[in-house]
């Protein structure tokens, strides 16, 4: 049994959206609902990583955890060093 609470939530689209939601729901054998709800699973998990990448990077900031521009060129010149002879080219 599925005891978790569940939300109704409601968006407008456009017909071209609503197009593309039917055509990956009529490709994977599922219904629109299930597929809007894999699409904005998946998006929130992107967008919420995106965001606790930035503030950790902000904390790290914050910390004083940070090198120049100059440092991360030369770390990335070392990693790939290909790339910065055809820079220099």
């Amino acid at each position: 049994m599925n005891t978790s609470k569940t939300h109704v939530i409601s968006c407008r689209v456009d017909d071209e959206m609503m197009a593309t939601l039917d055509r990956i729901a009529e490709a994977h054998e599922r219904s629109r609902a299930w597929i809007v709800h894999k699409l904005l699973t998946e998006a929130a998990r992107e967008e919420l990583g995106l965001i606790e990448d930035i503030e950790e990077g902000i904390a790290d900031a914050d910390a004083g955890r940070v090198i120049s521009h100059e440092e991360l060129t030369a770390r990335l010149e070392a990693l790939f060093p290909d790339r910065a002879d055809s820079k220099a080219a």
